[in-house]
C-alpha cells in the first residue's frame, strides 16, 4: 500500500512539472485552446474582467449561487495594503548583538490584523458582489469603509460563506509564478 502512495505522489509530481513546463513554454495552458491574438487594452479587459465570477456554495444542503465580478487593480491594492498594514511587535534579540525577532504571537497584533482582514474582506465582498452594495445602499447613511465592515460583519450569516466568497474573489487567475519561472 506505502509503495502505491509512493508511486502515485511521483505520478503527481510529474505530471506537475510537465504541466509548468508546458505552461514555461508556452505550449500547454490547461486546456485552452489556440492562443488569442490581443490587439487592444479593451480587448484585454475583456478577457480579464469579462466573464461574470460564479461561485456555488453549498449551505445547508443547498447550493446557492453569488454572481459578481474580479477586482480591479485600483480595489485589489486597497484590499492588499489592508492585509499587509500590521507589523507585529519587535523583541530584543535572543543574543547581544543579534536580529531583532518579531513578536507573531502578540495579543494586540493578532487583532489588529484580523480585524484588517476583515475590513479587506468586507470591502471586497462590498465592492465584488451586488447583494452586498444594493443591501447597504437601501439603508440611509454615508458609505465608507466602516460602515460596510460593520454591515458585513453584522449580518446574520455564517462567516465560512463570507470567507469562501472572499477566498474566491482574491484568488489568483493566472499562475504567474508558472510564467515567471517563479516556482
Amino acid at each position: 500500500m506505502g509503495k502505491q502512495k509512493a508511486e502515485m505522489k511521483t505520478t503527481e509530481k510529474q505530471k506537475l512539472g510537465k504541466q509548468k513546463a508546458e505552461i514555461r513554454a508556452g505550449t500547454g495552458m490547461a486546456g485552452a485552446a489556440e492562443p488569442v491574438a490581443v490587439t487592444s487594452v479593451s480587448q484585454l479587459e475583456g478577457l480579464s474582467h469579462g466573464a461574470p465570477l460564479v461561485v456555488d456554495v453549498p449551505i445547508h444542503g443547498s447550493l446557492v449561487r453569488f454572481t459578481g465580478r474580479r477586482l480591479k487593480p485600483v480595489e485589489t491594492k486597497e484590499i492588499k495594503l489592508l492585509l499587509e498594514q500590521v507589523l507585529p511587535p519587535l523583541l530584543p534579540p535572543e543574543k547581544e548583538g543579534g536580529p531583532a525577532r518579531y513578536d507573531l504571537r502578540d495579543a494586540g497584533y493578532l487583532r489588529r490584523m484580523e480585524e484588517n482582514r476583515r475590513q479587506a474582506r468586507a470591502l471586497a465582498l462590498h465592492t465584488a458582489f451586488p447583494i452586498f452594495r444594493e443591501a447597504l445602499a437601501a439603508e440611509p447613511g454615508p458609505v465608507d469603509a466602516a460602515r460596510i465592515t460593520e454591515f458585513i460583519e453584522s449580518r446574520n450569516l455564517d462567516d465560512d460563506i463570507l470567507e469562501v466568497l472572499f477566498n474566491r474573489v482574491a484568488e489568483r487567475v493566472v499562475d504567474a509564478a508558472a510564467l515567471t519561472g517563479f516556482i
